[in-house]
C-alpha cells in the first residue's frame, strides 16, 4: 500500500475522492508510521474540503500518538511529527488563529533543526512549508515585512525544487502584501503569474484564487466591469469543486462590488450568504469582512443604528485578530458614520484611534484613509479656516496615485460640496470652473461603472448649483435625473 495515487489526487484538487481511498487503506492499517502518514494525508484532504476543525483535530492526534508507537525510529518520528506540525499552522489560520499557527510553525521549526533527514531534499520542503505558512499568519496580523521575507525565502526553496503548487500560493500571498501596501501594479503581477502556473498545472482551485486576486485590482482601481468578470469566472470554478472557503472570499468580493455599484439589496444578498458560510467555518476574517461591508450598505441605507451596530462588531474582531489596516478602514467609516449621526465627539475619538495606527503603520492606504477622515470632520466646522484646510487635504488625495479608487471618489464629491459652499457665499468664477470638472469626472467613473447611486447623488449635488446660478430649469432637470 502506498499513498502516491491519493497525493496525486490532492495535487488536483480531487479531495472527495482522496478521501474515500485513505480512508479505505486507514481501515487496514496497522497502528505504526504508515498509519500515521494515512491520517497526515486525510488531514490534508479535510483542509481541501474546508473542513479545518477536523483537520486540525486529525493532526494534533497525530502529534500526541506519535509519542506512543514503540517501533518508529527516532528521524521517523520527528519526520511525522513537523509533518503534522505543518498541517496544524495551516488549519489555525485558516480558523483565523494566527498567534497560535506562528506558534506551531516555531515548535516546528525547533524540530526541523535537530533533524538530521538522508537525503538532505527532505528537509528543504518541509522548512519552505513552515516558511509559507508564517508568512500567511504574518501577512493576516499585518506584519507586512516580516511575512515578505518569510515568502521570499519560501518561494527560493521551491524554486530549486519545482514545486510549483507552492509557488503559485507564495506568489498569490506577495500579491496580497503588495495591495494591502497599496502597490497594485506589483500586486497585479504576482497575481496574474501565479495565474499562468496554475493554469498550465491544470490546478483550478488554484485558479480560482488568482482570479479573485485579480478581481480584487480591478475593483480597487474602479474598473468593476473587469473584476465582476475575474470572480465570475472563480465562482464558477468553486462551485464546481465545492470550494467552501473559496466561495467565502468571492461571495464577500462580489458583496463589495455591488455594494460599489449601488446595487445595495444584490450586495446584501452575497454579503449575507458569505456570513452565514464563514461562520459555519469559523472563519473569524471574512466574518468581519462581511459584517463591515455590510454595515456600509446599512449607512447608505440610511439605516444609522443598524450601521452602527455592525461596524462595532467589525472593530472587536479586527482587534482580536491583530489586524490594524482592516480596523483602519473600519475606524474611517466610523468617522463617516459618526458624521452623519452628528456625533462629533464620537467622530474626534474615531479619527483619534485611526490617527494612532496611521503613525504606527507605514501604508499608503491608511494614509490616505486618514488624510480623507480628517478632511471630513474639519468640513463639519463653521470656521473658513478649518473648509479652507479641508479643501487642500481633498485636493492633494485626488492628485495622488489612486490605490482605492473608492477613495478618491469620496474626495472628489466632498470637495465639490466645498466648492459649491464657495460658489454659494462668494460667487468664486475659479470654484465654479472646478466644480463643473469635478462634476464631469463624477459622472465619467459612474457611467464607466454602471454605479446609479453615485449618478444619482452627483445630478443631486450637480441640481444645488444650478439653483445657486439661478439656472432653475437645469437644476429641475438634473434633480429629475437624480
Amino acid at each position: 500500500m502506498n499513498l502516491e495515487r491519493i497525493e496525486q489526487l490532492i495535487l488536483e484538487g480531487r479531495y472527495e475522492d482522496a478521501l474515500k481511498e485513505v480512508e479505505e487503506i486507514e481501515k487496514q492499517a496497522p497502528m505504526n508510521a504508515f498509519y500515521l502518514r494515512c491520517k497526515i494525508v486525510k488531514s490534508r484532504c479535510l483542509l481541501g474540503q474546508s473542513d479545518h476543525k477536523t483537520a486540525l483535530n486529525i493532526a494534533q492526534q497525530v502529534v500526541r500518538e506519535e509519542e506512543h508507537i514503540e517501533e518508529m525510529e527516532g528521524e521517523e518520528r520527528e519526520e511525522i511529527k513537523v509533518d503534522a506540525l505543518i498541517i496544524m499552522a495551516e488549519a489555525l489560520w485558516l480558523l483565523g488563529q494566527y498567534d497560535r499557527g506562528l506558534e506551531v510553525v516555531e515548535q516546528g521549526e525547533k524540530v526541523l533543526q535537530r533533524l538530521e533527514i538522508k537525503p538532505l531534499s527532505g528537509k528543504k520542503p518541509r522548512k519552505a512549508a513552515l516558511l509559507l505558512h508564517k508568512g500567511v499568519a504574518l501577512l493576516h496580523k499585518d506584519e507586512l515585512d516580516r511575512a515578505l521575507d518569510c515568502f521570499q525565502q519560501s518561494l527560493m526553496i521551491n524554486e530549486v525544487l519545482g514545486n510549483k503548487q507552492d509557488i503559485t500560493k507564495i506568489l498569490n500571498g506577495t500579491g496580497q502584501i503588495y495591495t494591502r501596501k497599496g502597490e497594485l501594479d506589483h500586486a497585479l503581477v504576482c497575481f496574474q503569474r501565479s495565474l499562468k502556473i496554475s493554469e498550465e498545472l491544470v490546478n483550478e482551485e488554484r485558479m480560482a484564487r488568482s482570479f479573485v486576486n485579480i478581481g480584487v485590482i480591478y475593483k480597487l482601481q474602479g474598473e468593476l466591469d473587469k473584476a465582476l468578470d475575474n470572480y465570475s469566472q472563480a465562482l464558477t470554478i468553486n462551485e464546481k469543486l465545492g470550494d467552501k472557503r473559496g466561495n467565502t472570499i468571492i461571495l464577500v468580493n462580489m458583496g463589495d462590488l455591488y455594494k460599489d455599484k449601488g446595487e445595495l439589496d444584490r450586495a446584501l444578498e452575497f454579503l449575507q450568504q458569505s456570513l452565514v458560510i464563514s461562520e459555519v467555518l469559523g472563519n473569524k476574517l471574512f466574518i468581519a469582512y462581511s459584517i463591515t461591508n455590510m454595515g456600509v450598505i446599512y449607512q447608505q441605507k440610511d439605516e444609522l443604528n443598524k450601521a452602527f451596530n455592525h461596524f462595532e462588531r467589525s472593530v472587536v474582531l479586527f482587534e482580536e485578530l491583530g489586524n490594524k489596516i482592516d480596523l483602519a478602514e473600519v475606524l474611517f467609516f466610523l468617522v463617516i458614520l459618526s458624521i452623519n449621526m452628528h456625533s462629533y465627539d464620537q467622530t474626534q475619538e474615531y479619527l483619534q484611534l485611526l490617527k494612532q495606527i496611521h503613525e504606527q503603520e507605514e501604508n499608503k492606504i491608511v494614509s490616505q484613509r486618514y488624510q480623507i477622515a480628517h478632511a471630513l470632520k474639519l468640513k463639519t466646522s463653521t470656521h473658513a479656516r478649518d473648509r479652507v484646510q479641508a479643501e487642500i487635504l481633498l485636493t492633494q488625495l485626488i492628485s495622488e496615485e489612486v490605490v482605492d479608487h473608492r477613495l478618491t471618489v469620496i474626495a472628489l464629491l466632498n470637495k465639490f460640496e466645498l466648492l459649491i459652499s464657495e460658489i454659494s457665499h462668494y460667487g468664486d468664477k475659479e470654484a465654479l470652473i472646478e466644480a463643473q470638472l469635478i462634476f464631469q469626472d463624477l459622472i465619467k467613473i459612474a457611467k464607466a461603472q454602471s454605479n446609479y447611486h453615485l449618478l444619482a447623488e452627483t445630478y443631486w449635488l450637480h441640481s444645488q448649483l444650478s439653483a445657486i446660478q439661478f439656472d432653475l430649469n437645469e437644476a429641475r432637470h438634473l434633480l429629475t435625473q437624480a
